[in-house]
């Protein structure tokens, strides 16, 4: 079971090197600490479908989400797995993923146990990124993905389409966050990313053969651990020349659904992109206070570091494309 982001951090302690006592004792350890929050969490979501009974509100339903099987594993190019995806990670690195189908209602019983685990985890010696890869081995790890739209215009800067999430979604309420969210069952990342965009952006007229080819040829999965749920996001790179320059300054409103705060999102300098990523909140809220939207929390947890890992392979310069190549999507005013 590889690491996603191997090569790009030093020694570190893994699970497996742990001595087995410490292993065998931290294995009943984590399975007392998940039966007990998925017990609790299962009361929870029983609680609150009988208040919305109550309020004549529809009650939550066990949908289906994708789940990863195993953590993500590193493999040669010439290598083939019929049936499963296989995904480009930081440096070209290629990666495969196993899949299965979980209940919502599952994962979502499971979200008070994951911090618990966490840090127990890094009590053992373990840093922060070797304890989530741990955590497909005690949960339902469902599949996320978020699209970093980015404007390339001649003779202007680039442009990054980002909002604030609003209380019409369960968690990260009040961060600035880009467009996305879960996997459905059986589908691919790049299905997944197109109808996330296409649902949240109802402004965006997406060509999603070509938006599909661009992901293909020129983005770059990245990843990040949700901060609540047992979850990986995936992060991948949506790019466009605009025809109209217009669409893409700072004072051109996006429309987008009730997930976004005053349903709006905004193009966003990426100088203010990563000021934000460094704890400076100052240019993004002169930005959104104008339509509404007071900026007081930085960039979700699941997106800060997939953002900062695609700004920065972006920069590189080898994946930027051609100004001809180039034209899946318009936003329409």
């Amino acid at each position: 079971m590889g690491r996603f982001a191997a090569g790009c951090r030093g020694v570190e302690m893994l699970f497996e090197d742990l001595s087995e006592e410490v292993r065998e004792a931290a294995n009943r350890a984590i399975r007392l600490i998940v039966a007990e929050e998925s017990n609790r969490g299962l009361k929870k979501i029983q609680d609150e479908n009988s208040a919305r009974v109550a309020s004549g509100r529809v009650q939550m339903t066990n949908g289906r989400l994708g789940s990863l099987k195993a953590w993500p594993r590193q493999i040669e190019r010439d290598e083939t797995f019929p049936g499963l995806e296989t995904v480009r990670g930081p440096s070209d690195a290629l990666y495969v993923l196993d899949r299965g189908e979980i209940g919502y209602f599952y994962t979502r019983a499971e979200w008070g146990a994951k911090p618990a685990v966490l840090t127990y985890l890094m009590s053992l010696g373990l840093t922060t990124i070797e304890a989530e890869r741990e955590l497909s081995r005690w949960f339902h790890v469902s599949l996320g993905v978020v699209a970093l739209i980015r404007a390339c215009s001649m003779g202007m800067g680039d442009q990054l389409l980002i909002g604030v999430r609003s209380a019409g979604v369960g968690s990260n309420v009040g961060t600035l966050s880009l467009p996305g969210g879960f996997l459905k069952p059986s589908e691919r990342l790049t299905d997944g990313l197109i109808r996330e965009v296409m649902e949240e952006v109802p402004g965006l007229e997406l060509n999603r053969h070509q938006a599909a080819r661009h992901l293909d040829t020129h983005g770059v999965f990245t990843f990040g651990p949700h901060n609540v749920a047992p979850s990986v996001t995936f992060c991948a790179t949506l790019a466009t020349t605009a025809d109209r320059p217009q669409m893409i300054k700072q004072d051109f409103v996006v429309k987008a659904n009730h997930e976004w705060t005053n349903g709006v999102l905004a193009w966003v300098s990426e100088d203010t992109v990563r000021a934000v990523l460094d704890g400076d909140l100052h240019m993004a809220h002169r930005l959104f206070f104008p339509r509404g939207v007071t900026v007081t929390q930085g960039f979700a947890p699941d997106v800060a570091g997939p953002l900062r890992e695609q700004l920065d392979h972006w920069i590189e310069g080898h994946q930027r494309p051609e100004r001809s190549l180039m034209d899946p999507y318009v936003i329409r005013g």
